[in-house]
Parts: structure tokens; sequence; C-alpha cells
């Protein structure tokens, strides 16, 4: 049974480590605070791509800490909008995109291994893998709405993917339920729900308990090695435009006056809607995948800018609470 305290550690820095799981696979663990994705683990993790992995022939990404990951970093994030540095985001949401990207088209099997919780850009982390092996307690969730923003990792761009081919006026209650993924922050409760949620596919693996998942990891790892893994190439998709926008946007509304969202959510909402559908101005149109990760980032900044995100910001780090303004 593999435990990261005792296989060796080839390469570390203070925020993650790459242990040896032998077989010519290593591990990447993160060692941050709440396993947050720092800018140092995003550069630690893109540096041992273009080494070649040190020469491992495959890599997973796992920890044996309480959970796999809280998300982004967000007091990093405080201090450049408390320095109004705004225009600083630009280069380093790209940095956070082209990391995924690079993980997706990789060629070297990655393959992450959720458990507990696996939130925002540990999860954006997760969906660019390979392949998944999740133990039966994962609560997966894009939570970034509840700080004011959009998943900006690529999470977004991930569930534009989704909507290929829906029609607004067949496919109504499937292009609502995406969108309510992400503006309601929806966590899986268990494994099998994240399946449901689209955050874990046919193809990935379930282990009831941590013992062994690394395992497992390591072994689905050593037989994706030398098989060339599934979208290294960009795709292109065709997103169904204006009417899907008009149908999200009206969705979020009636979300409102539910009660279920606060009104800043209702214009991050439209942010979301807009990535989602392509335009909210056109029809059906193709997009890449980098077109659909510009958008996204666009409205990322655009949000961050805003005083009730950065409201929002403050409150989550003061409190852990969430601020519904």
């Amino acid at each position: 049974m593999l435990h990261l305290s005792e296989t060796e550690i080839t390469a570390s820095i203070r925020d993650a480590a790459l242990h040896d799981l032998g077989g010519g696979i290593c591990c990447l663990e993160f060692r941050s605070k709440g396993n947050s994705i720092t800018p140092a683990i995003k550069e630690f993790l893109l540096d041992l791509m273009e080494r070649d992995l040190l020469g491992f022939d495959g890599m997973v990404i796992g920890s044996e800490s309480k959970h796999f990951s809280a998300g982004a970093d967000l007091s990093a994030m405080l201090d450049k909008i408390k320095r109004n540095r705004f225009d600083l985001f630009e280069d380093s949401v790209n940095y956070f995109q082209q990391m995924n990207v690079q993980v997706k088209r990789y060629g070297k099997p990655i393959v992450a291994a959720p458990y507990g919780m696996t939130l925002g850009g540990g999860l954006e982390i997760a969906l660019h893998a390979h392949a998944r092996v999740a133990r039966e307690k994962s609560y997966m969730g894009l939570v970034e709405v509840g700080v004011g923003l959009l998943p900006s990792g690529g999470g977004t761009k991930e569930t534009a993917l989704c909507m290929e081919g829906l029609d607004p006026e067949q496919d109504s209650e499937k292009i609502c339920a995406l969108y309510d993924r992400l503006l309601l922050g929806t966590v899986s409760q268990n494994a099998a729900n994240a399946a449901r949620l689209g955050y874990l596919n046919a193809a990935d693996k379930v282990v009831a308990e941590a013992s062994g998942q690394l395992d497992t990891a390591k072994d689905l790892c050593r037989h994706m090695v030398g098989r060339p893994p599934a979208g290294r190439e960009q795709v292109r998709v065709t997103l169904p435009g204006r009417a899907a926008y008009i149908q999200m946007a009206a969705h979020a509304e009636q979300l409102l006056e539910e009660g279920r969202i606060a009104p800043h959510d209702l214009y991050i909402g439209r942010h979301i809607a807009r990535i989602l559908a392509g335009s909210d101005t056109s029809g059906p149109s193709e997009y890449t995948e980098q077109q659909i990760l510009d958008t996204e980032r666009a409205c990322f900044i655009d949000l961050l800018r805003h005083p009730k995100t950065q409201e929002r910001i403050e409150m989550f780090l003061k409190t852990g609470q969430k601020l519904r303004n």
C-alpha cells in the first residue's frame, strides 16, 4: 500500500513536492494551506511538464492531507486588488489557464486523485487531467460565484464544451442544468453525484477509502503510458448563441425571485451565460477553446473590479463565510 511519507521526494518547493511512486510514475503533492493552488504550485507544475516530468513516464496528482484542494489562493488575489494592480491579473489568470491547457494536452498521462473538498481551482486541475481516481467521499464543485467570481482556470470553458450542439428549444433543461452547476456553485455529495454533475466520466475510477487510492491511480497511470491521451488537440465547438443566453438570463431572474441567489449573483450569471452561450448578441457560432478561454478571462477580470466581488472576497478571507450581496 502506497504512502507518500514512505516514498522518495525527487523535487520540492515550500508548497508542493514530487514523489517517486515507483514503476516510472511520480506523484505531485500539494502542501500549501488547504492545498490551495498558489502561484508557486502553478510554476512548479509547469516547470515539471517543461522538464519532461524529470524523466518519469506519467504523473498522479494526489495527497494524503484532509482535502484535495480548497481552490485558488484568494489572499494573493486580494493583495493585488488592494494595490490596484488589476493589470497583473491578465498575465496571472492566463498563466493558470495555459497551465491547465498544457495538462490536458500533455504527451504523458496525468491522473488526478481527488477526494474530500475538491473545489474551484483544484477541481479545474482535476478536470483537465487525462483521468481521475476519486474517493467515494469527494465533494467536488466550481464554487467561485460564492466569492463574486467565476471559474477562470478553464472550468467555465470546460462547462461551455458541454454545450456543444445544444438547441435552446429542445435542450433547455440541460442548458439550465449546466448553468446552475456554476451559478449555484453546486458541490457533489459523493463521487456518484460528482459523475452526475459531469465532474467524473465513465472511464474514471472510484475507490471507497483513502487506502489504495494512490495505488489505483498509479496503476491507471501506468496503464495509460504510451497511449496518446484523448483531447490533446484543440477542439472547435458550436455554441448556441443569443437564444441560450436569453434562456439562462431568464432562469437567473427566476432564481433571484425565489431567493436562491443574491442580486450580485445575477450580474455574475450574465457573464457566465455569455461564455456558455458563446454570445449574447448573435446566433450559433463555432469557437475554439482558446476563444472561450479569452472570454472567460475577460469576464473574470471584470468581476474582480466590481466592489461587490471585492466585498465578498474580503468577507470570506476574514470570516470564512459567504456574503450574499
